[in-house]
């Protein structure tokens, strides 16, 4: 995962097909698949990695991330209704899940729903005070450029400066 968030995702990519080879009913390495698809703009390819990762382990604790990792491909896809909601769900299940509060601002405020963006950002600040546009920019594992756009677009939207 590194890898992803080093913005070098055929590298994660590569990584996590060889973990499968090696071990092909690793719900978890599904479950990173899915993440880093979704982060590269893959979105079918996310989406089945994640449904494969639960279909091999529906119990398996890591399955709470599926709602937050499938919010990032949606959000890739432009499909932000649908991002926002999964955001939603990710929040209720892990309170603390800061890329989750994340998504939901960004979603939220693309969507022009800015009093529940203004809220999200709120909880962002919270879990991680330092956030800031450069940091986004900075740390941002998007693949493509038109993503890490919209997600600095969707911060800005939210209040952030």
């Amino acid at each position: 995962m590194i890898n992803c968030y080093a913005r070098r995702h055929e590298e994660a990519i590569d990584d996590l097909s060889k973990a499968l080879k090696l071990n092909p009913n690793s719900s978890l390495a599904y479950l990173w698949l899915g993440l880093v698809y979704g982060y590269s703009g893959q979105v079918e390819l996310a989406l089945e990695s994640l449904d494969r990762a639960y279909q091999i382990s529906p119990r398996d604790p890591f399955n709470q991330s599926t709602a937050i990792f499938k919010s990032v491909a949606l959000f890739t896809a432009r499909r932000d209704v649908e991002a926002r909601d999964l955001a939603r769900e990710a929040v209720k299940a892990q309170p603390e899940l800061v890329g989750a509060w994340r998504l939901l601002a960004i979603t939220c405020a693309l969507l022009g729903e800015l009093e529940e963006a203004r809220f999200a950002l709120a909880e962002v600040k919270r879990l991680q005070p330092t956030i800031s546009l450069a940091w986004g920019e900075k740390f941002g594992p998007w693949a493509r450029a038109e993503d890490l756009k919209r997600y600095l677009e969707g911060l800005k939207l939210a209040g952030l400066e």
